[in-house]
C-alpha cells in the first residue's frame, strides 16, 4: 500500500536522533510511497531554518534530500482542486485525508523511481 509522506516524515528519516527516526526511515525505504515536490521545500526549509534546534548548512541538506529521500519516493504534483477534493472527499466518506490523497495523487500518476534498495 503507498503512502502519503509529508515532510514531517521526511525530515525524521533523516534525523537519527528524533523519535520517530526509525519508523519514519522504513516508511521512506519500503518503497511506492510518494510525496510532492513541495514537501521536498518544506523539507529544505526545516532542516535549514533551525526549528529542530540545530541549523543544517544548505548545501548538506540539499545532498541529503537528494541522496536519501528523492531516489526513494514518487512524485505527484497535485493542484489546488486534487487537494480540496480529497478533503471534501475525505469529509464525505468517513476516511482518512491522507487516503484520499493518496487516491487522487494515483490519478495523476506518480512518477519515480521508488526507493533503490
Amino acid at each position: 500500500m503507498s503512502r502519503y509522506l509529508d515532510s514531517s516524515v521526511l525530515v525524521a528519516s533523516l534525523m537519527p536522533d528524533e523519535p520517530d527516526y526509525r519508523a519514519s526511515d522504513a516508511l521512506l525505504t519500503e518503497g511506492g510511497n510518494f510525496t510532492t515536490p513541495h514537501a521536498l521545500n518544506e523539507t529544505f526549509a526545516t532542516l535549514t531554518g533551525g526549528r529542530l534546534g540545530l541549523r543544517v548548512d544548505a548545501d548538506v541538506a540539499a545532498q541529503m534530500i537528494r541522496e536519501s529521500i528523492v531516489p526513494c519516493v514518487l512524485f505527484v504534483d497535485l493542484t489546488a482542486e486534487d487537494i480540496v477534493a480529497a478533503q471534501r472527499s475525505a469529509r464525505e466518506t468517513g476516511r482518512s485525508w491522507r487516503r484520499c490523497l493518496r487516491l487522487h495523487a494515483s490519478r495523476r500518476g506518480a512518477k519515480g523511481q521508488g526507493c533503490r534498495s
